[in-house]
């Protein structure tokens, strides 16, 4: 990425990015956040995206973004409403009947991101999210 681009062009240029990917266009559906991220990871390491931009928008947005629908290693659901302090993958989390869950102080761990039934968005599978070609400026998605 060259390095005559401001910086603040490369914040909106990951920023809008996720917002393309995790919104639903008339040719595709949202793709979950948790998978969005996922890819902008990947197109990182390609070099479409400044690795410090995404490892910052990481940190802002998580893993495991608020709002978010998790199953837990038990097979419980749960709701995402809380980033984490510290990292990237243990959120604080609401239970279907209303507990509050720490995964940086309890046992419990994510087993998946789980699509939200009131969202038109999908899951990518981790094998199809190595061979996607996707670029901001022409967001149709190709599985290479």
């Amino acid at each position: 990425m060259s390095h005559r681009i401001h910086n603040y062009a490369r914040i909106l240029n990951v920023v809008d990015s996720y917002l393309q990917l995790i919104s639903p266009t008339n040719d595709r559906r949202g793709i979950i956040p948790h998978d969005a991220l996922g890819l902008l990871l990947h197109q990182a390491s390609r070099g479409l995206f400044d690795p410090r931009v995404i490892k910052a928008f990481l940190y802002i947005e998580s893993l495991y973004p608020l709002g978010s629908i998790v199953e837990l290693a038990s097979g419980e659901l749960a709701r995402v409403i809380r980033r984490p302090q510290t990292g990237y993958a243990e959120p604080v989390l609401q239970s279907t009947d209303g507990h509050r869950i720490d995964l940086a102080h309890g046992k419990e761990t994510v087993l998946r991101p789980v699509c939200d039934p009131g969202i038109d968005q999908i899951r990518l599978a981790p094998d199809v999210l190595e061979n996607i070609e996707w670029h901001p400026s022409h967001p149709a998605m190709k599985v290479g």
